[in-house]
């Protein structure tokens, strides 16, 4: 599986550019976002994937990679999805955040009500009984039926804080994103008494790509106004990282929370530093962290489920390469079908 890991890097690596005059106009377009969320798209793959194999499959780099990544590697998601959603606020005020109940929430809960229901199938076809709660609850991601679900939970309540919020201040961009944060910590509180950590561990990546996008304007011409300034940007915030996330390990509690909160913050900031000076171009990578983003992401461990006891998990590398070539047909289909139906209903465009 070693290989897996090392191929995935040499991927992302092979789509950088470098840019060294940079930072462009529109450097965090959605070229590059969806380039380095697909690098993580797979990264999340080959993890899930990890989970059905035996711990005596894991190679070595696999096993540190296991044990390491946490939840880290969703955030890239998050901070680009309030960084992205905070651009259009931007660019086209009211007019988009009325879109939100019908072309953000609903257009997603749909999408993954319909994913779920593949998985209510898959386990029909295999003989697999949930509850009639734990069925339901499956629906809001609020549990799984062999679905990945936390993740579609914290974007659409992060999708319906943004709308209330932008909805209560729509002439004050900063009092908004106050009345955010305010949901947001509100949110925490609750979850963490009633949810698992991973609901809510990284959250606050988002917020921070919205924040980010409101001041980059003023913060930009900071950073990159010579090498020297944007090289002890790149130092403070990798040592910042490093430092937070090591310190989670030694610590619980609150202190725990607020080391895994800033490490997840400083990490998807991290990708932005790098974005200004080095441009990314992958087909691949950007067809998976963008358009096919979501199926693939809420798809993926069916193929896994179907082939977890079978005899080729006994050369997991081949294993995980049929699992993704099946992800990708899944995602296509699914793509062809559900998405493309959604939009009409809801009139949503393919940037929307």
């Amino acid at each position: 599986m070693d290989i897996i890991l090392i191929c995935l890097a040499l991927l992302f690596i092979s789509s950088m550019r470098l840019n060294l005059t940079g930072p462009e106009p529109g450097y965090l377009n959605r070229d590059t976002t969806a380039t380095i969320n697909g690098l993580f798209l797979l990264l999340v793959m080959f993890s899930h994937f990890s989970t059905y194999l035996p711990a005596s499959h894991l190679t070595p780099l696999s096993s540190l990679w296991m044990s390491t990544k946490g939840e880290l590697i969703v955030t890239t998601f998050l901070f680009f999805s309030g960084f992205g959603i905070m651009e259009q606020l931007q660019k086209r005020g009211s007019a988009y955040i009325n879109t939100f109940p019908v072309k953000r929430i609903l257009f997603v809960w749909a999408k993954f009500f319909f994913a779920v229901t593949l998985f209510i199938i898959l386990a029909v076809m295999l003989h697999t009984h949930y509850s009639g709660q734990r069925i339901l609850l499956a629906y809001f991601g609020l549990t799984t039926i062999g679905n990945s679900g936390w993740y579609i939970f914290a974007i659409l309540l992060l999708y319906c804080l943004t709308y209330f919020a932008f909805k209560l201040s729509a002439n004050s961009h900063r009092k908004a994103l106050i009345y955010l944060l305010t949901g947001l910590f509100i949110y925490i509180i609750i979850a963490n008494f009633t949810l698992p950590s991973w609901y809510h561990e990284t959250i606050l990546s988002y917020f921070a790509g919205t924040v980010f996008s409101l001041h980059q304007t003023k913060w930009l011409p900071q950073i990159t106004k010579n090498w020297r300034n944007y090289l002890i940007m790149g130092l403070t915030t990798l040592a910042v990282f490093c430092g937070s996330y090591l310190l989670c390990a030694f610590s619980q509690g609150l202190i725990h929370y607020l080391y895994y909160q800033i490490a997840a913050i400083s990490f998807p900031f991290l990708f932005v530093l790098l974005a200004m000076k080095v441009r990314f171009k992958n087909r691949f990578l950007k067809y998976v962290g963008g358009s096919a983003m979501f199926s693939l992401y809420i798809l993926q461990r069916i193929p896994m489920i179907l082939i977890q006891n079978k005899a080729i998990m006994k050369i997991p590398w081949l294993a995980f390469l049929l699992v993704l070539l099946a992800t990708l047909v899944l995602g296509w289909l699914f793509d062809h079908l559900i998405d493309r139906l959604l939009r009409r209903l809801t009139h949503k465009s393919a940037v929307n």
